[in-house]
């Protein structure tokens, strides 16, 4: 469903909302995540499976937004070119951050009471 948006989108719209959309896409990205990291570490977690939580949480459905926007006849406008730009920026940024996440260490020294 993400690869049919390049078809119904229109990339000059898209380029108007470049930096917007960037920028709604970060902080969609990381509002999740912190909201999903703090709850997993006031849970007792270790900072690696909080970090899991944040991440999980963080990323959006492109495809469906892709289908509201369009069912709703508002995705060609500049509003809708904002949303979804910033949906699919958010999903990369998501998938970089969970591919990275490998990178990271595993912790396998207990906690000490």
């Amino acid at each position: 469903m993400t690869f049919s948006g390049p078809d119904r989108t229109r990339c000059r719209q898209i380029s108007k909302v470049g930096l917007r959309s960037l920028g709604v896409a970060v902080s969609g990205t990381l509002i999740p995540l912190l909201i999903g990291f703090a709850a997993a570490s006031l849970q007792g977690n270790d900072w690696r499976p909080a970090l899991v939580v944040g991440l999980i949480l963080s990323p959006t459905s492109a495809g469906i937004v892709l289908n509201v926007l369009s069912k709703g006849k508002v995705l060609q406008t500049e509003s809708g070119q904002l949303i979804i730009a910033a949906a699919i920026l958010d999903d990369i940024i998501a998938l970089v951050l969970l591919s990275e996440l490998e990178v990271v260490p595993m912790c396998t020294v207990p906690r000490r009471r």
